[in-house]
């Protein structure tokens, strides 16, 4: 990597962006990483396990059931993803870097 970089004119400047993003601060999003991911699966999981026992007396037909079964709690998954989705931007908002606005991680010269 070092040979890549000698012969880049860009270096300096490469070199001066990666430092900036080791020092930069900001809230950690492992948290939120790990809702956007589980929470569909659980909400899958869940729902699936809840239908099952819920149809089991009022379908009879176990192939019917278990594509019912599957067929809503895919439904209910997706639909939590598209919830999460339309939450994902409110949080991009609130802890995005710099911008036109100035927030806690920025200072005046970098805006």
């Amino acid at each position: 990597m070092d040979e890549a970089c000698r012969s880049c004119g860009l270096r300096r400047d490469c070199q001066s962006v990666y430092e900036a993003l080791g020092k930069a601060k900001g809230p950690s999003v492992v948290w939120k990483s790990i809702f956007i991911f589980l929470a569909p699966l659980a909400v899958f999981a869940v729902s699936a396990t809840g239908l099952d026992v819920w149809m089991k007396g009022r379908i009879e037909n176990p192939s019917f059931r278990t594509a019912a079964v599957f067929l809503l709690s895919a439904v209910l998954a997706v639909l939590t993803a598209a919830a999460i989705r339309l939450a994902v931007p409110s949080w991009r908002k609130r802890s995005s870097g710099c911008g036109k606005e100035q927030n806690d991680f920025c200072s005046e010269k970098d805006i």
